[in-house]
């Protein structure tokens, strides 16, 4: 077995371990130690230079316009998004993009176009929320539950008993799993 680095291996790890010395640790200088996101001028001319390099998006599919890596190059690559202070929870402050949420790669050609290929070009974001009565994903408490009996309207054998509230701020698009039971159990 041949454990050596393929040329581009190499040539894709040193390039991602310059970007982290030359343009993330200089910028760390002056932000606070907890500090968890860039300057917003500072991570659009970042973004810039990870698209000019052809690695923004590293976990997008290829087909939707993502790098096209290997598993192995993807791995070398997470740990050299991870050389820097905050590396372990916010590699490179996200300069690299994202992958979006994955089951929006399944929605309608409609959906995409108004949600998921706009978070890939990193203009909107998203999340996915799941609500548990007590606990479980909701460790802050930020999940209000609501009950509106009068509202409750069976919609093709099913309906929804609660509301849920979760504080998410302004991310779009919301990917919300509720729980279900039939309407006349």
């Amino acid at each position: 077995m041949n454990l050596q680095l393929t040329q581009e291996q190499e040539m894709i790890v040193g390039m991602v371990r310059r970007f982290v010395k030359e343009e993330i640790q200089p910028r760390e200088i002056n932000l606070d130690p907890d500090a968890d996101e860039l300057p917003e001028a500072d991570k659009a001319l970042l973004v810039a230079k990870v698209k000019e390099m052809g690695l923004y998006g590293l976990d997008i599919p290829s087909e939707y316009g993502g790098p096209d890596l290997d598993m192995v190059t993807r791995t070398l690559i997470a740990i050299e998004l991870s050389q820097h202070r905050a590396g372990l929870y916010t590699p490179c402050y996200g300069v690299f993009g994202g992958a979006g949420l994955a089951q929006l790669y399944e929605a309608t050609d409609e959906q995409k176009d108004n949600y998921l290929y706009p978070t890939l070009r990193g203009e909107k974001s998203g999340f996915f929320g799941l609500t548990e009565h007590s606990g479980g994903s909701d460790p802050a408490r930020a999940i209000q539950k609501f009950s509106f009996p009068e509202l409750i309207k069976p919609i093709m054998g099913w309906c929804l008993r609660e509301l849920h509230r979760i504080a998410v701020g302004e991310a779009l698009p919301v990917l919300l799993s509720i729980q279900t039971r039939p309407a006349f159990m």
